[in-house]
């Protein structure tokens, strides 16, 4: 069942981050960044940011117990006010390919479109071809926005991808 998150989902969405990330970013990342990761840190970051945003969250149950979520909004992008993003989307590793990440997504994506918003965009990660896959699947392409980031002293890549509603 997918519900909008609330203060009481912070802990539970921090795990579910700090979990997803250091399955999905193995070999990405550097293992040292990975350990660092803390729910606590992340479950104080959510709990105010639910508690203040006027972002969308969305969380997945499964027998009362949230093993996904995904969070969305307006394009951060400068000059992209226009467009909706999903920021970021997660699902405990241990339900990958039980459709909830795409439930998930589509969820978000039909509330970017009752604002009336026509594109949604997202970043991931160059060398994260699970979740590049995942996208392509829903109808997103990569639009020739690159940004480079450090983790860690390593330089990575992210993409962004892009997908009409």
């Amino acid at each position: 069942m997918i519900k909008g998150a609330t203060v009481a989902d912070a802990k539970r969405i921090a795990e579910i981050h700090v979990q997803t990330w250091k399955v999905a970013y193995d070999g990405i990342v550097t293992s040292s960044y990975l350990e660092s990761l803390s729910i606590e840190s992340r479950a104080n970051r959510w709990e105010k940011s639910l508690s203040q945003s006027t972002e969308g969250t969305l969380v997945y149950e499964e027998t009362a117990r949230v093993v996904g979520w995904v969070s969305y909004g307006p394009c951060r992008d400068k000059g992209e006010s226009d467009k909706g993003e999903i920021y970021a989307i997660y699902v405990l590793p241990d339900h990958w390919g039980n459709k909830y990440g795409k439930k998930l997504i589509l969820a978000a994506e039909e509330n970017l479109r009752q604002s009336n918003l026509k594109e949604i965009t997202l970043w991931v990660l160059e060398k994260n071809s699970r979740a590049r896959l995942f996208y392509e699947q829903r109808g997103y392409s990569a639009d020739g926005m690159k940004k480079e980031l450090t983790m860690d002293g390593i330089k990575l890549i992210e993409l962004r991808y892009a997908k009409s509603i």
